[in-house]
């Protein structure tokens, strides 16, 4: 009776009758909309879901005529927004832009699938590798490897990280990096023991030898290469995506527009603003709308995690003299950049996750009159304590934390056991109220929402280790995380992340209900179909 009685008060507060493009019933439809938890059907109209109830009561609101899909034996659930990822265009193999996927291998397979690449491609072309896994290779790879691969072709390798890389002789030069270069600010050129470079190349040290490769794509590139990266999150039951990627130019940007204009972009895109592209967006104006529209603004202020570049308060293990890479900004510095943020009504994503990195980014928060009505957002905060939880949520900070365990948990031994349940600590930040923005960080881990919501319940890493196992969270919260949390964390919670009346028709069909499947099994979970806004977008 209650059930029927949620559904009639919710189909109440419907606009008077109206025309349904489709009604779906039989489901089992989980809502995620705490008012009306779950449903047996809805309607949908001009892409918004119209009536949400019982299957007697939806069919009574819109009529018996209208266009209706029996989903019996299937689970619905909103679709999945992902707060932080990088819409890192994907190209054909074996054209100048394709990049060598390199997560998983051993050294051996790492080199001879570098081989290969070298021996297909002409003397001087550039060999961009990414995803590589020191952990796995029993090291990061030398540069003098790489120069054994090819001394004709410049190398590149990128760290699983994204904050760190590898490059051979040949790639080194060409970027004018050679024994005698000093270390950037927020950055480090790897040396052996005699001070020679040994081709490893942390944060900022990346940027000269990436503006060497000069691998601009052309236009229809770079929009195909966008396209379909975005089906593939499609496929894989996210509708609404937030850009996190840095892109250097704004027309980056507007290649979603024309992907919009062309009706060709799948899923919701929100893109982030690097904070030094302001000026130029503020200039030359955007057009947004309820598919596209511009986010927070991207500050970098701290180092990577699993590239063990974090700045932290205590030493790495193993390495007393090493508290990872300070950031480049001073303090007065950032609380400049957060103001001017702040002051243009913008909301801050600020990239951060050693603890000493964190604390700096909440002293600037702290100078600020009204934090909490901009909803600024720490990206990561991995490395937290007790003191940073606290000062972060009384001030209303979202939390982008990472639920990468399953990829990069045997990465956290550097840092230590006794740090394990203070990293990426969803279970202690949902229970303190923090929102906590569901997301991947694509392609630091696999974009499935399904592999997230197992590494989040299990806190198990490939290699079957438990890392801070009191953070482990329940299947529900995992879904909170990623369609409440995340909608809220870009402002989108009115239009996206509940089936409820007036949101979005954004959902996605599943053959099984993963409230039901151990933790485990979570990873092998793909969607039957993903819906956005009322259209059929992916269909396994």
């Amino acid at each position: 009776m209650l059930r029927i009685f949620l559904a009639v008060l919710f189909a109440s507060q419907c606009a008077t009758a109206a025309e349904s493009d489709l009604v779906v019933v039989q489901a089992e439809i989980v809502t995620m909309d705490r008012s009306h938890p779950s449903a047996g059907a809805f309607a949908v109209s001009g892409g918004r879901f119209l009536a949400v109830g019982s299957v007697e009561d939806v069919v009574s609101r819109v009529g018996s005529d209208a266009p209706t899909i029996d989903l019996a034996d299937k689970v619905i659930i909103p679709g999945l927004v992902d707060a932080h990822l990088h819409v890192v265009p994907s190209y054909p193999e074996g054209t100048r832009l394709h990049s060598v996927p390199l997560s998983g291998l051993s050294m051996g397979q790492l080199v001879s699938k570098l081989q290969k690449q070298v021996d297909a491609r002409p003397a001087g072309d550039w060999i961009v590798g990414r995803g590589y896994e020191d952990t796995l290779l029993g090291g990061h790879p030398h540069r003098e490897t790489l120069d054994s691969i090819s001394g004709e072709h410049p190398v590149y390798l990128a760290h699983s990280s994204g904050h760190r890389a590898v490059a051979n002789s040949l790639a080194l030069e060409l970027a004018g990096v050679n024994t005698g270069i000093e270390d950037p600010p927020g950055g480090r050129f790897g040396r052996d023991s005699d001070g020679a470079l040994n081709g490893q190349l942390l944060e900022t040290a990346m940027q000269k030898v990436v503006a060497a490769q000069n691998l601009t794509p052309s236009e229809e590139e770079w929009l195909a290469g966008l396209e379909t990266t975005l089906n593939y999150f499609a496929s894989l039951g996210l509708t609404t995506v937030a850009d996190a990627t840095p892109y250097a130019r704004a027309w980056a940007y507007r290649g979603y527009a024309t992907l919009r204009e062309q009706k060709r972009l799948p899923v919701r895109v929100v893109a982030m603003l690097p904070f030094e592209l302001l000026d130029e967006f503020e200039r030359d104006g955007y057009v947004e709308d309820d598919r596209l529209s511009i986010g927070p603004v991207k500050l970098f202020h701290g180092n990577s995690l699993s590239g063990r570049t974090a700045w932290l308060s205590e030493p790495y293990v193993g390495r007393p003299d090493d508290y990872g890479i300070p950031p480049p900004m001073s303090q007065d510095e950032l609380d400049e950049a957060i103001w001017v943020i702040d002051s243009k009504g913008m909301q801050a994503a600020v990239h951060s996750n050693g603890d000493r990195e964190i604390d700096m980014v909440l002293r600037a928060f702290e100078k600020l009159d009204d934090v909490a009505t901009r909803r600024h957002r720490i990206e990561h905060a991995s490395v937290m304590t007790r003191d940073l939880l606290y000062r972060a949520r009384d001030m209303g900070i979202v939390l982008a934390l990472h639920s990468y365990v399953y990829e990069h948990g045997d990465k956290m031994e550097d840092y230590g056991a006794a740090r394990w349940d203070w990293m990426h600590i969803n279970r202690t930040a949902l229970a303190a109220r923090v929102v906590v923005a569901g997301n991947s960080d694509y392609p630091v881990s696999g974009a499935s929402p399904f592999l997230r919501f197992q590494s989040l319940m299990t806190r198990r890493a490939r290699n079957g280790k438990v890392y801070g196992a009191s953070q482990r969270i329940s299947i529900e919260q995992a879904l909170h995380t990623y369609t409440v949390g995340s909608a809220k964390s870009l402002f989108l919670e009115d239009r996206v992340g509940t089936i409820a009346v007036g949101n979005a028709a954004d959902f996605v069909i599943l053959d099984e209900d993963p409230r039901e499947m151990p933790g485990e099994d979570l990873g092998r979970l793909t969607p039957y179909a993903t819906w956005v806004g009322g259209r059929e977008v992916y269909r396994r």
